[in-house]
């Protein structure tokens, strides 16, 4: 069903994806995106290459907001021990920390009010432990997950990494990811903010 996304495999952010909303431009998407893995597959050393094909979900209807959303959910043991949303700007389909290259006073109440919508599925017992068994089930105990809602679909599961996957070594610490300068300056400065 359309419309779907053509991510690359070995890609992050949501770099390379192509979102195709017709037939007549599946063509033309397959073969940029298959140039674009390459090229990228090439300059990482390696010599395969892949990208797949899904059904994309939207998922501005489930906040009847504008934005579309996803979590970023870090397992360790038996424990969903913490994560974050991550809110797209303005219509933008790609919903990950790359959306926040912006300035952050554009999507600091969306951030606070879809981390505050998490926060509390967190504390939903039945709702962790589904997370905490998608990583088990993959033989892992500790992981990191990107995972959206949808109006059909609690909790689906985009993503699985074999760590906690908070970042990478060349971002600046303590803030590993996000790292904008401006969210951690937000955060500080808003932490004993009473949001209610």
């Amino acid at each position: 069903a359309l419309p779907i996304c053509f991510p690359v495999t070995n890609e992050c952010s949501g770099k390379g994806s192509i979102l195709v909303k017709s037939k007549e431009e599946i063509p033309q998407a397959i073969d940029w995106i298959e140039n674009f893995a390459l090229k990228e597959a090439t300059s990482m050393g390696m010599s395969e290459h892949s990208f797949i094909a899904v059904e994309f979900q939207d998922t501005k209807n489930v906040t009847r907001s504008d934005k579309n959303f996803s979590y970023r959910l870090i397992v360790s043991g038996d424990e969903l021990i913490t994560g974050y949303a991550r809110v797209s700007l303005g219509d933008n389909w790609n919903a990950t920390t790359a959306d926040m290259n912006m300035p952050f006073e554009q999507v600091a109440d969306n951030f606070v009010r879809f981390n505050s919508v998490l926060q509390a599925k967190m504390r939903d017992r039945e709702w962790a432990n589904t997370v905490v068994n998608a990583v088990k089930v993959l033989g892992l105990d500790i992981a990191s997950i990107d995972a959206m809602e949808t109006t059909s679909v609690q909790l689906s599961f985009l993503e699985v990494n074999n760590s906690w996957d908070a970042g990478y070594n060349d971002c600046l610490s303590p803030f590993y990811n996000p790292n904008k300068k401006e969210l951690a300056n937000f955060l500080l400065s808003n932490a004993y903010r009473d949001w209610e």
